[in-house]
């Protein structure tokens, strides 16, 4: 018994359409994190340690945009 190969019968459309679609993924996240295994020093504060409290620990700030 011979089986015929696959033919596959695309438009130039629709073979854009699949060569192209990741380039539309759009990827999004979200920055904010809690360090709290091993617990940072911002968060440390949480588990009864004598350090000061902060309530933005989960926003650590690095310097912004300008800083390498």
């Amino acid at each position: 018994m011979c089986h015929a190969p696959l033919q596959f019968n695309l438009s130039v459309s629709q073979s854009l359409t699949v060569l192209s679609s990741p380039l539309y993924q759009v990827n999004v996240s979200s920055g904010h994190a809690r360090l709290m295994e091993p617990v940072s020093r911002a968060s440390m504060w949480r588990l009864g340690y004598p350090n000061p409290a902060d309530y933005n620990d989960n926003e650590g700030f690095c310097g912004g945009f300008e800083v390498i």
